[in-house]
């Protein structure tokens, strides 16, 4: 069962993200079997907030991180599966307020402070249909499409407070190879997997993180010959509102 799921810009920053209402679930089978993980109750002990989240200016922002060794150690695995549930909770109104998070739908290690090459993503696509959820060890992009994309107003991101406004290029389709961890059945596994439009831009901005580099730094005054990642709400049946309509409608908030 995916959630329902409502896509946002902040008026204030000009970037995007994913909120999500209702029961939260990843599907171990689809016939209901134990490998079922539901996070209608979502685990809030030691969890990840806003005070774990470093910002900008700090050091480790600012350095290329570490290859994570393998096999993982039970500290990393821990590490992984707390940054993965930080993304749940702050999609969870109640624990957002509880707590204080913000919104987010991507998290590095390096921004809590973690100098390893990890990290962790959590969403839909721009067209609220595929499901994605990775927890990837050492990632590298082995390809790359030569058309670029953006998101309109500009990214956002947990470590960034300020605003900032500005068109942030990005490959429209990446190939990402790196090693997979999950949870559920403690597993990893190496391989390659192709993401486009507002995946691309979220693994491409994660994996700057891992290098060193915020977002701020790839801002440039425009982008020509390249379309922005238009967004497409979940239509309803009283909702007569076209994809343009939609798209201007957002208000700009949360963070990868």
């Amino acid at each position: 069962m995916y959630p329902t799921m409502k896509t946002f810009l902040d008026l204030e920053n000009g970037s995007v993200f994913l909120v999500f209402f209702g029961l939260l679930r990843i599907l171990g089978g689809s016939d209901g079997n134990p490998g079922e993980i539901c996070y209608n109750v979502c685990e809030v002990s030691n969890m990840i907030t806003m005070d774990d989240i470093i910002r900008e200016g700090h050091p480790t922002l600012e350095k290329r991180a570490k290859e994570v060794g393998l096999p993982l150690d039970e500290d990393t695995k821990k590490t992984l599966t707390r940054m993965r549930q930080f993304l749940i909770n702050s999609q969870d109104e109640t624990i957002r307020e509880e707590h204080g998070l913000r919104e987010g739908v991507g998290l590095s290690a390096p921004q809590i402070g973690i100098s390893k090459r990890m990290l962790a993503i959590y969403t839909l696509d721009e067209d609220f249909e595929e499901h994605h959820d990775y927890i990837i060890i050492n990632p590298k992009i082995i390809g790359h499409s030569v058309a670029k994309t953006y998101i309109a107003g500009s990214e956002g991101c947990l470590s960034v407070d300020r605003e900032v406004d500005g068109v942030v290029p990005r490959h429209k389709r990446v190939s990402m190879r790196g090693h997979f961890y999950r949870p559920d059945t403690d597993t990893v596994e190496e391989k390659t997997i192709r993401l486009r439009g507002f995946l691309s831009v979220v693994i491409q901005h994660e994996i700057d993180h891992l290098d060193g580099i915020l977002f701020t730094k790839r801002i440039v005054a425009d982008l020509e010959r390249a379309e922005p990642i238009e967004f497409k709400l979940p239509e309803t049946e009283d909702d007569e509102s076209t994809p343009e309509e939609n798209h201007n409608r957002f208000p700009k908030e949360g963070k990868t």
